[in-house]
């Protein structure tokens, strides 16, 4: 199969698969909540941003998931949007409609 809509959603790979699966059989709670299963959760999510933040040189609360890419596109555009920039750039946000109004 030829598969041609990775602007939507995008196909596991093998290994990305095999890393997963403990988590999604295990680690299903909601990281918010306070029974066992949403502690368990918190225990694995804070794990993983520690890994991460040791491989990427980051302190660990420097590190945000977000839930995809619109949402983490976002918050890269208004988080340099409220940053003060030294080099005297410009920025802009328009909105289009694909009705008219």
């Amino acid at each position: 199969m030829i598969y041609l809509d990775y602007n939507a959603t995008t196909p596991l790979c093998d290994a990305a698969r095999a890393a997963m699966l403990p988590y999604l059989d295990r680690f299903f709670g909601n990281p918010s909540s306070v029974h066992a299963a949403g502690r368990e959760a918190r225990a694995a999510i804070d794990n993983a941003r520690d890994k991460l933040a040791g491989l990427l040189r980051v302190k660990p609360h420097e590190l945000i998931f977000t839930g995809g890419g619109t949402e983490s596109c976002n918050l890269a555009v208004f988080g340099l949007a409220r940053c003060p920039s030294s080099s005297g750039g410009h920025t802009s946000r328009t909105k289009r409609s694909i009705t008219p109004s």
